[in-house]
């Protein structure tokens, strides 16, 4: 009797449960629009994985697809959170031979050179090794994008000296600074899918008369040899035979084939009072068979009369063949010419 009363319920309300499925599964369908609406490439994805604590020895890597290759990001415990691989269409860009090297950020105070000089990825005494002197505090992974904040050491050990120090040491004594960096790097940003955004930020506790923010610098192997500058005012790339300077173009950096190209842009530069400086190309000669030859370039900034605070600043990184980083670098100075 119980059983029929209930088939006899059911009977009665099957018309209730039809429209609640209905409700039920619009719902659901919105919700899977929004969830694939931000998968979109220049936004991020919502899922973020936080890292508050990782065990001793980790890595951790972002892939995406860039100008149809994949494009991987990869970070370790090795360089304290910096990036120590970039790899586009099967092609390794960056040299990590020791803990100066990789695409990291810098800063160097008062005119004590690479004796009071804070590094990401951390210290001349670090070499080759698998540590850092550095310290990763907090990493956040999401599909298209992967944050850091790292404490960071000095470059130098202490009481070091020698030609890179012009005033001697700064008289500090533990390797491990209380200068911190956050950075974020995504890829895919306005659109361009070979844009990756670098924003970083100086956490800077004590005066200094002055400051050399090398927000963003990336060394490269051997095969990228090829020096390049990107003039935006008539929107060409010029070949650069310049060495170990810099000046106030974007530079690119290519193999000689040009199927592989880097490039680095900040609508932030050339700064107004150093209007011929910003953009680094270097090249350091060893033989190329040694893993010690490499090239970099760098986006830099100066600043006098640093107060204890917060210091940001922001650098495209344009990759691709060289066509498409001349494209990209001419978009992204084209955006930010009608914003500015």
């Amino acid at each position: 009797m119980n059983k029929m009363r209930s088939i006899s319920f059911y009977a009665r309300n099957r018309n209730i449960y039809f429209y609640i499925k209905i409700i039920v599964f619009a719902i659901s369908g919105l919700l899977s629009i929004d969830r694939c609406l931000s998968n979109d490439n220049t936004v991020e994805n919502s899922e973020i994985d936080v890292y508050n604590s990782l065990p001793a020895k980790w890595s951790k890597s972002i892939i995406i697809e860039v100008l149809e290759k994949n494009l991987e990001i990869k970070i370790s415990s090795r360089v304290a959170g910096a990036v120590e691989s970039l790899v586009w269409a099967k092609k390794e860009f960056i040299n990590s031979y020791d803990h100066g090297r990789e695409l990291q950020s810098a800063v160097s105070f008062d005119g004590f050179g690479e004796c009071l000089n804070p590094t990401e990825a951390g210290s001349e005494i670090d070499g080759r090794g698998s540590d850092s002197s550095s310290k990763l505090e907090i990493l956040k992974l999401a599909r298209n994008s992967l944050s850091t904040r790292t404490k960071m050491a000095y470059w130098k050990p202490p009481a070091a000296s020698g030609p890179s120090c012009p005033k001697g040491p700064a008289g500090y004594t533990n390797v491990r600074t209380s200068y911190e960096l956050e950075k974020k790097i995504s890829v895919g940003v306005f659109g361009l899918d070979n844009v990756i955004e670098h924003s970083v930020k100086f956490i800077v506790p004590t005066r200094h008369n002055s400051g050399v923010f090398e927000a963003s610098t990336m060394y490269l192997v051997n095969e990228f040899d090829k020096f390049w500058v990107y003039d935006v005012k008539n929107r060409n790339l010029k070949i650069f035979n310049a060495n170990n300077m810099e000046q106030e173009m974007p530079v690119v950096i290519s193999t000689a084939d040009k199927n592989y190209a880097v490039g680095v842009y900040s609508p932030d530069l050339p700064q107004k009072n150093y209007q011929k400086l910003g953009y680094g190309v270097f090249r350091f000669p060893t033989p190329k068979e040694d893993g010690k030859f490499t090239s970099k370039w760098n986006c830099v900034f100066r600043m006098g009369a640093i107060a204890e605070g917060e210091y940001n600043f922001r650098c495209f990184i344009v990759v691709g063949k060289i066509e498409d980083v001349k494209n990209s670098l001419e978009k992204l100075a084209a955006k930010f010419t009608k914003i500015n």
